[in-house]
């Protein structure tokens, strides 16, 4: 049901905003379901309608990795994953393209992540970053493609200078011999 998902999306988007934990922790987990299930032709069409709401989702969600509740940290989580792959699904059909600078924006947040107290928020930025650079080696198809180097490369700087500053690196030296072992695919 596109027209629903389009009308769907934006207020999922305004509740991520609201004052109770529990309403944000619910939009979230509703937005990943809502974006695991949708095409990226209703995808493109919501961003080609309602761009704002598109293009400030991404960023919305990064916020919601630093809020004082980790139920709501940890959906986050969630919903960025679910957004990145379909951000990037839709990237091969359309104009929709999250970039260089804002892929180094996601990396950089979830990285902070993996100094986090609580070993839940660690692990599920964990899985988001995993995400991240599984993607950048698969077109549509789920083929190996080499276009997105300078994103892993990208990853490679910020998780070694990641390491300089995390009190406990297990998460960064995990995702440094993800990226390596992919880099000589390249």
């Amino acid at each position: 049901h596109p027209e629903t998902i389009t009308h769907l999306i934006p207020i999922l988007h305004s509740n991520l905003e609201d004052t109770e934990s529990t309403t944000r922790e619910l939009s979230c987990i509703c937005l990943s379901m809502v974006l695991e299930q949708v095409s990226s032709e209703t995808f493109t069409t919501i961003w080609e309608t309602n761009t704002r709401v598109i293009d400030t989702l991404y960023p919305r969600l990064l916020e919601l990795l630093d809020d004082s509740h980790n139920p709501v940290r940890m959906a986050a989580c969630k919903a960025l994953g679910e957004f990145l792959t379909l951000a990037h699904v839709t990237a091969s059909t359309s104009s929709f393209n999250l970039g260089l600078a804002s892929m180094e924006n996601i990396a950089s947040s979830l990285l902070i992540q993996l100094d986090d107290p609580e070993h839940e928020i660690k692990e599920h930025a964990f899985q988001v970053l995993l995400v991240l650079l599984e993607l950048q080696y698969q077109d549509s198809n789920g083929k190996f493609h080499e276009n997105n180097k300078g994103v892993v490369e990208m990853m490679e700087r910020q998780i070694i200078d990641s390491l300089k500053s995390h009190r406990d690196g297990s998460f960064c030296r995990l995702l440094l011999e993800k990226v390596h072992s992919k880099l000589h695919f390249i």
